[in-house]
């Protein structure tokens, strides 16, 4: 039985009507790929806000962006949860074990664009939730971008589809893996 990291989704609201703008963000590391999605909107001219900060590499990589993209450095949750809730998608071009930005994303009603691999596959319901690209380079996240771009999403379903991922069903969900534990070792 599986049971994943919590986020206390009451943090987080959903609006219908999105600003122009993607999101992208948290601890940039080399891994996670940042990179390509920065790549990406020079070359398309979209609006695109980064939080988080990096090593020193990373300043080579803001200098290369182009005026369309935004660079936030380190936002508050409050800010964070903005961020998400009126932003047209989150991009997370990385693999991860789980993933905890999309999921808080989701539970502001933003729809993810994720790398198919890792913890995104299972948190993320292509096509209703965000949709995934197969190839960690530029051209298959661009290619996924603009089919995201022209999807009509439902921001109250994605917002409602993360509350599985609540801290409150976490400890339901451990609570009860405990009692059946206890159960059994007491027979």
């Amino acid at each position: 039985h599986i049971v994943y990291p919590a986020i206390d989704t009451t943090l987080y609201t959903y609006t219908k009507n999105p600003d122009d703008y993607y999101v992208i963000g948290g601890r940039i590391a080399a891994y996670k790929r940042f990179d390509l999605v920065i790549h990406v909107f020079n070359r398309l001219g979209w609006k695109l806000k980064v939080f988080g900060v990096g090593p020193r590499w990373w300043k080579d990589i803001q200098k290369s962006a182009k005026s369309n993209i935004e660079f936030l450095g380190r936002v508050t949750d409050e800010e964070k949860a903005k961020l998400f809730k009126h932003a047209k998608g989150f991009i997370h071009p990385q693999e991860e074990d789980f993933g905890m930005m999309p999921t808080e994303a989701m539970a502001s009603g933003c729809p993810v664009l994720a790398y198919r691999k890792g913890g995104a596959i299972e948190s993320i319901s292509e096509g209703k939730i965000g949709l995934f690209f197969d190839e960690q380079d530029w051209y298959s996240l661009m290619i996924a971008l603009l089919s995201f771009d022209k999807k009509e999403w439902d921001r109250k379903e994605i917002s409602e589809y993360a509350r599985r991922f609540d801290k409150e069903y976490f400890k339901k969900e451990i609570k009860a893996i405990i009692e059946q534990a206890c159960d059994r070792t007491s027979v």
